[in-house]
């Protein structure tokens, strides 16, 4: 009897495994009764009382949000743009609206949770949602009901997403009539300025950061991209993937530099020769690696006084200490493809959190031309800061009034969302229970062990799709190229997903595949890439990359594809319309997909290209059906964790790539008492305890205790990284109170007119006059006051304002000081004037 019901239980949940309705569908997220969802106690255990009560709010909502629903899915496009902007201080009434167009424009219906969480953003707090929980889609209605009273702003972690949400989720937007803003890179300043202006602009950090310095480096008002309504930019931003943006990428700010001289090339050389050939670690130099330090010893500084002929390596005119240190941290601390990448002639920074490439930041201080000389390219030119922010300061005190944000993993960091963000963090349950089952981490002795048993898992659980991550650009390499040679047959089209340019560019599809039969994926750090892995295939993306090869007249390779009912139809249709268009670029293809795939109107021309799209999704979505069951057989994807990382949060990101939505799956870490953070910070005991029980290379440890000191481990790392964005911080917050009185004094200077400029120059040009007056001793003490005091006065109003604007309102206020003589001793002032303006 027992065998019986064990049995009958487990078909049921295999049943209901494999009959999940996939998510948008109206079978879900029918009418909530009050209190129907709840927290879980040990969810309730972590939150703090007034973050629990925001989530009881917000399900009580859900009640009035839900008896809209019956009477606006009746109304067709123009009442709903009607009632939206009439009733756009009705919270419940606008979600319900919104939740309705997210289904008429992506065929997607949040669920409740989705709508709870959106609720909570709306109200300016941290949501937790479970990877593949629909994080941005639940950022749509707050954005929406913010972009209706003011202005929204929607962060994403790269230009990618930025991009992608607001091709996708922005539809929604512009079905209701709110104007929509995408800040791209490569966009000029007017396209910027129309950009920043929409009721909802969806941008990256870096993008949004890097504009805001720009502005308060803009020599005319017409320079400037932000129109600040009050003390702030934007009534709300939402900041998604938010542990990365507001933790990870915190550490370190955003710098505008400008170029101060040519790079001492030849100190550079020698130095790096130093460090390469002569000088040797624990006899020339001690290195903390876990500090990020390196210091000489007294033997190594004598060598280097030594061989440079010098009595101090610190002492003018050489600095060499500089240059050697920086040379050192170059050969040691920093490795290609891990911290770095050669592109070309130039080194791209990686984000050690999410394996992307770091636009526009450099190393500091001669650290990037000391990696450059290393790399054997031209030493670049040296630079000073000329602007520069924190994210804490940025997102905190100068970009919105309202902070808002949502990511995977959030809760072990609530106290200090709290204590610098000013934000609750409220866990969301999930729409569905996980099915997803996490393995204990297998533990080997060496490296060379872990990877072999990487390969050797693999290969047993193909076809199954498997995504592996890894820590670094040279890992991910090394392992594809190792399973290739493996299993020749099984791996032959590993996929790899990294920094470099050449697998970025196509990110998309591959993320798209990944879920599919057979497939498998090496990819750095997945954590932030905000992408879900749809178990089969993701349709819509496989048919949008399809569709975008084809207006390049680029044949598809999958031969299910060829063998589709509308190809001919599709192939010729996209050639015309090519032609047509003129479209030779990827970027002219990616938009003509992007409004072909939307559902708002689009011009007559591509209609029928419109038309023959939707038919080839149905018949893609029905082809991949087949292989989605599949792969629920096999037990769903399938994660591999080779390295723990520095943060617990990003270790959850990657396991959670698996098991979205209810689905099956599976994830487990294999590590080596090797590994780099376990050198760092503490992994001896470990590897003591393998070797006195000789336990051999290919038989690991699979143990909980060994897991809960991983997890110690971590938590080092955590509390390192949490002491260094808190010194930041300290650091920083002195300098910011002074940015933030200069920056707004300097964006008054360039949109007041000249008159009140003229008079804001002569005041504050009496008031130097009167402290020389006030302080000279005599005569001669007081020309050289004025020279000094007059000299930095007209430098410090030219970082302000444009060279001929200052020239001009200057010559005005002399003339003005010569016929009120409001000035004794004008001579010498106009003097100073003159000198300077030469």
């Amino acid at each position: 009897t027992m065998i019986v019901v064990v049995l009958l239980l487990i078909l049921a949940k295999v049943y209901s495994l494999h009959n999940v309705p996939m998510r948008g569908t109206k079978l879900f997220s029918s009418k909530t009764t009050k209190g129907t969802i709840e927290i879980s106690q040990r969810e309730k255990s972590e939150m703090s009382s007034e973050a629990i009560q925001l989530f009881q709010e917000a399900a009580e909502k859900i009640v009035k949000i839900n008896a809209y629903e019956s009477e606006i899915e009746k109304m067709n496009e123009k009442e709903l743009r009607e009632l939206v902007r009439k009733e756009k201080n009705n919270i419940e009434k606008v979600f319900a609206i919104v939740r309705e167009a997210s289904y008429r424009v992506l065929g997607l219906r949040a669920f409740d949770v989705q709508m709870i969480g959106g609720l909570i953003m709306a109200n300016g707090a941290m949501v937790e949602m479970q990877t593949g929980e629909g994080k941005t889609l639940a950022a749509v209605a707050p954005a929406i009901f913010a972009g209706l009273n003011g202005k929204s702003l929607v962060v994403t972690v790269n230009d990618y997403l930025a991009q992608r949400d607001a091709d996708g989720v922005g539809q929604v937007a512009r079905y209701l009539g709110l104007k929509v803003g995408l800040a791209s890179p490569n966009a000029t300043i007017e396209e910027k300025r129309v950009a920043y202006n929409a009721d909802i602009v969806y941008a990256s950090n870096q993008q949004v950061g890097f504009d805001y310095l720009r502005d308060q480096l803009a020599y005319s008002s017409e320079d400037l991209v932000f129109f600040p309504h009050g003390d702030y930019i934007f009534d709300l931003a939402i900041v998604d993937e938010a542990d990365s943006i507001l933790i990870d990428e915190a550490r370190t700010p955003l710098v505008i530099s400008e170029k101060k001289n040519k790079a001492e090339k030849q100190n550079f050389i020698v130095a790096n020769e130093l460090s390469q050939d002569v000088l040797n670690a624990q006899e020339h130099y001690i290195i903390d690696e876990s500090g990020g330090v390196i210091d000489l010893t007294e033997k190594g500084m004598k060598e280097c006084c030594q061989l440079l002929q010098v009595d101090d390596l610190f002492a003018a005119p050489d600095f060499w200490g500089i240059f050697i240190l920086n040379a050192l941290k170059a050969k040691e601390l920093l490795k290609k493809d891990r911290d770095y990448i050669v592109n070309e002639n130039s080194i791209d920074l990686i984000d050690v959190f999410t394996g992307r490439k770091l636009e526009g930041r450099r190393y500091a201080d001669g650290l990037q031309q000391a990696v450059e000389v290393k790399e054997d390219l031209e030493p670049s030119a040296r630079t000073k800061t000329a602007a520069s922010i924190t994210f804490q300061a940025l997102f905190k005190d100068v970009l919105t009034k309202k902070l808002a944000a949502c990511t995977g993993t959030a809760i072990t960091q609530a106290n200090e969302f709290k204590s610098v963000y000013n934000l609750e963090t409220i866990v969301i349950p999930t729409a569905l229970p996980i099915a997803r089952k996490d393995y204990p981490d297998a533990v080997y002795r060496t490296v060379e062990a872990k990877w072999r048993a990487v390969c050797r898992y693999a290969a047993e659980y193909s076809p199954r799709p498997i995504l592996i991550g890894t820590t670094s650009v040279d890992d991910s390499e090394m392992l594809a190229q190792r399973l290739k040679e493996y299993d020749p047959t099984k791996f032959s089209q590993v996929q790899i997903l990294n920094a470099k340019p050449e697998n970025l560019r196509i990110e998309s599809k591959i993320i798209a595949n990944a879920g599919r039969l057979g497939a498998i994926t090496v990819a750095t750090n997945m954590a932030g890439r905000g992408t879900d892995i749809v178990l089969g295939g993701d349709a819509k993306a496989i048919t949008s990359e399809l569709l975008e090869n084809l207006l390049l007249l680029l044949p598809p390779q999958d031969q299910n594809l060829l063998a589709m009912d509308t190809m001919t139809q599709l192939v010729e249709e996209a050639a015309s319309i090519a032609q047509k268009l003129q479209i030779t670029t990827e970027d002219d293809a990616s938009q003509i997909t992007a409004l072909v795939c939307e559902q708002s109107k689009i011009p007559n021309t591509i209609l029928p290209l419109r038309t023959l799209q939707r038919k080839a999704l149905e018949e893609i979505k029905q082809n991949l059906l087949e292989e989605r069951k599949k792969v629920l057989d096999l037990g769903g994807l399938y994660v591999f964790g080779t390295e723990r990382h520095e943060s617990r949060r990003i270790d959850r990101q990657l396991r959670g790539r698996s098991g979205r939505q209810g689905d099956p799956g599976a994830s487990r870490f294999f590590i080596s008492v090797d590994d780099r953070i376990f050198k760092l910070f503490g992994g001896d005991s470990l590897k003591r305890m393998m070797t006195n029980f000789r336990i051999g290379d290919d038989l690991p440890i699979e143990t909980p205790s060994v897991a809960k000191a991983l997890d110690k481990v971590q938590q080092k790392v955590e509390e390192r990284n949490f002491n260094l964005r808190q010194q930041l911080l300290t650091f920083d917050s002195v300098l910011n109170t002074q940015r933030k009185i200069i920056y707004a004094l300097r964006k008054r200077l360039l949109q007041i007119d000249q008159d009140l400029l003229t008079e804001w120059l002569l005041a504050s040009a009496q008031a130097v006059e009167a402290s020389v007056l006030r302080d000279a001793t005599s005569d001669d003490d007081a020309v050289q006051l004025r020279t000094t005091r007059f000299a930095a006065f007209f430098f410090h109003q030219l970082l302000f304002l444009n060279l001929n604007s200052f020239l001009m309102v200057t010559l005005k206020i002399f003339v003005q000081i010569s016929f009120s003589r409001k000035l004794k001793l004008l001579d010498p002032i106009l003097h100073q004037f003159l000198l300077f303006r030469n």
